[in-house]
């Protein structure tokens, strides 16, 4: 096996931390596994869909991250230079009725999620192309929780599916370079978990039992 060229390396996240705490003592349990279920009611060119993901995994090294943690004093997490990302098209379930059809991606949904990740090996995403009928599409994305977290779904999809529009035309259109995850880390680190801590007790002070949040929220 080729050892791939490694690019950046820095520590976990606590969160990162307690999600590889968790693959270890139960990697195929499903926890910390996302899965983000795209209908398409319209015709897809899986290869043009692939090659949009590629390019958006090259674009954030986050979703090239692995990581490392035998043989080291801390774990951490290391960006692979180059990935390729795992797409799988199963166009053998036209033929199904539509409650076949829901029955097969439960089925499915399920047991990849089972499935888990390797955590020392990248990428930790995998997508899967369904197609129902000629323009009937069901896209999975699966991916590990320690890349991301809610806030960052809707944004990756519109950039995957941009370049997905733009490569209409056989290129995508250059970007400004996306911050590197590293610099949250840096961030992190530069921070004081006491004076965080002594920051909420403060701010806490005299709740005693749970209490909702209530937030005047503008509608977008």
């Amino acid at each position: 096996m080729t050892t791939p060229l490694i690019v950046d390396r820095f520590p976990l996240s606590p969160m990162q931390h307690g999600m590889l705490f968790h693959h270890l003592v139960e990697p195929h349990s499903g926890v910390d596994i996302q899965q983000l279920v795209v209908h398409l009611q319209e015709q897809v060119d899986a290869c043009r869909l692939q090659a949009a993901w590629q390019w958006l995994v090259q674009r954030h090294d986050i979703l090239r991250a692995r990581f490392v943690w035998q043989g080291v004093h801390q774990p951490r997490q290391e960006v692979v230079a180059e990935i390729s990302v795992p797409f799988v098209v199963d166009d053998a379930a036209a033929h199904l009725s539509d409650h076949d059809q829901q029955e097969r991606l439960a089925s499915f949904l399920k047991t990849d999620r089972l499935r888990a990740f390797d955590l020392s090996s990248a990428p930790m995403l995998r997508l899967t192309l369904f197609q129902w009928g000629q323009a009937s599409f069901t896209l999975v994305w699966t991916f590990h929780h320690a890349l991301l977290d809610g806030r960052c779904y809707p944004i990756l999809l519109r950039e995957v599916f941009e370049a997905y529009a733009e490569l209409v035309d056989g290129h995508i259109t250059a970007r400004p370079a996306p911050p590197a995850y590293r610099g949250y880390i840096d961030w992190l680190q530069q921070t004081s978990a006491d004076a965080a801590r002594a920051y909420w007790k403060q701010r806490l002070a005299g709740f005693i039992a749970p209490t909702p949040l209530v937030v005047d929220r503008q509608g977008r």
